[in-house]
């Protein structure tokens, strides 16, 4: 129950929606500190985006740093349209896929470490084993959409424009996903 909690009240991180057109041109610029300020403003739901694609911890650690490589080599390359975000998701979302390019024939997807993640720091075994059981019941892409909004604090618009989908489409699916954890949870009560 304390996952759907964490699901319902939803962190969502203020620094990512301070996040401006001038922070990337800013490293174009060769600013002192320009990546810098752009990881603190970002990594935190970085790390979540892209752990919600490789579903392991050092593969996301690896696509995060080359996610942020990748934008200070491209740089340049944006067009500041006001929506910075969207280009650097999709810097992430390239990082992670190449990432798990490179394992694709050495790691089987059946664990998954990121889920208890949801749940760190808590010590009660019973509660983590409910929640893999509750989250299997999700489709792969039901749970990326919990997850990215339980665990990173994304609004269900980053989730969309992230995932590439129609808000509604993530809307539904989260919704859909809450039910059935909700049923799945109470029955294994």
């Amino acid at each position: 129950m304390l996952f759907l909690l964490m699901m319902e009240t939803g962190y969502v991180s203020a620094e990512l929606s301070t996040v401006r057109d001038e922070h990337i041109l800013n490293i174009v610029r060769n600013e002192p500190d320009a990546v810098q300020t752009l990881y603190d403003l970002t990594h935190k739901a970085l790390y979540g985006f892209i752990l919600s694609i490789t579903k392991d911890t050092h593969d996301t650690e690896d696509a995060l740093q080359e996610t942020f490589l990748a934008v200070y080599r491209s740089a340049g390359e944006y067009k500041p349209k006001g929506k910075p975000m969207a280009w650097i998701f999709t810097v992430a979302r390239n990082a992670a896929n190449a990432q798990l390019r490179k394992r694709r024939d050495h790691v089987s997807f059946e664990e998954m470490p990121w889920e208890t993640e949801a749940l760190a720091g808590d010590d009660n075994k019973d509660e983590r084993l409910a929640l893999k059981a509750a989250l299997s019941v999700l489709s792969e892409e039901e749970r990326q959409i919990v997850l990215l909004h339980a665990v990173s604090g994304f609004k269900n618009r980053e989730i969309a424009s992230a995932m590439k989908l129609p808000l509604n489409t993530v809307l539904s699916k989260y919704n859909r996903a809450i039910k059935k954890l909700r049923a799945e949870l109470e029955r294994e009560e």
